[in-house]
């Protein structure tokens, strides 16, 4: 993607993986920025220094909104409330959005791009699924010049979660357990691949009023992803398969004692389906290069590959 010189961008969210990446690609191509941002004092410990203008508040506040959208271009809302941390995540979510589209129809900016959930969309939807739904909703029900983007599992340098939770077993254990037969397809999606396609769909007027899946070139079974991922790490791990009815039973058991159980049947349901991707509208529309996988996961675990 070319330069963004002179381009006012507002980024909520920044604080969080895909928020940091993003800025850091904002400033280097040329753009100011600007983030609604929780807590100063945290934002500056991992944002760059004295590149990223801060406005302090909650997406929640109108007020907050107000000031930090005050004369952008371009509004990125990745901002996404946490359920492990917000009990009322739910609410927020709404909240957030409701708030963020009312005060852009009335003041501006009217172009935001939105980091959606695939989750949304996915059948026996969670509580946090069920709010990223309907937070979807009320921006594409609004007069806003929007772009949803939602990404496959995420993973990159500096990640705790999705992938790189995997990869983080790989490199401690000599064995991986792998749910069922492990024939599953998922489409992992290398972060740097997201957060190019966030400034691809920016500056896209095809774009607008438009939502892309954003995943990696290929689908591929969970057994060639645990080779392929020990492979980039120089290492040679053993699958051992763990039939699903062993693993669902206590879980079963476990919903039934107590309730919000961090693991149910519905969860390992999920986790064992095809999880793919049609990627071909970005390719189109936004000139969408996905990273191959082989390549994302050698960037991923370089630092860690045994010497």
């Amino acid at each position: 993607m070319g330069a963004v010189t002179g381009k006012r961008c507002l980024v909520t969210g920044a604080t969080g993986f895909m928020g940091r990446r993003l800025t850091a690609l904002l400033l280097e191509r040329g753009a100011a920025v600007r983030a609604l941002v929780r807590s100063r004092e945290r934002a500056r410990a991992v944002l760059p220094a004295g590149g990223v203008e801060l406005v302090e508040g909650d997406m929640t506040d109108r007020a907050a909104v107000e000031r930090a959208a005050d004369g952008m271009e371009t509004v990125f809302h990745l901002a996404t409330a946490d359920p492990r941390s917000d009990p009322h995540f739910d609410a927020t979510n709404v909240k957030g959005m409701e708030t963020v589209v009312s005060v852009l129809e009335e003041r501006g900016p009217r172009r935001i791009v939105y980091t959606g959930s695939s989750v949304a969309l996915s059948a026996g939807r969670s509580r946090y699924g069920e709010s990223k739904r309907r937070e979807a909703g009320i921006l594409t029900s609004s007069k806003l010049d929007y772009t949803v983007i939602i990404p496959s599992q995420v993973f990159g340098e500096g990640y705790d979660k999705n992938i790189n939770r995997l990869l983080a077993l790989i490199r401690r254990l000599p064995v991986v357990l792998v749910l069922g037969d492990g024939r599953y397809r998922l489409q992992p999606v290398y972060a740097g691949d997201v957060v190019e396609a966030l400034l691809l769909a920016a500056r896209s007027e095809r774009a607008v009023g438009r939502s892309y899946f954003i995943a990696g070139p290929e689908a591929v079974s969970f057994n060639d992803l645990v080779d392929r991922a020990a492979r980039a790490m120089g290492l040679r791990r053993r699958r051992v398969h763990v039939p699903l009815w062993l693993v669902k039973a206590p879980a079963l058991l476990l919903e039934k004692v107590f309730a919000g159980a961090p693991v149910t049947a519905e969860k390992i349901e999920r986790a064992v389906r095809d999880n793919t991707f049609d990627i071909e509208a970005a390719r189109r529309d936004l000139g969408y290069r996905p990273t191959p996988l082989d390549e994302a996961l050698a960037r991923t675990v370089g630092e860690r590959r045994p010497s």
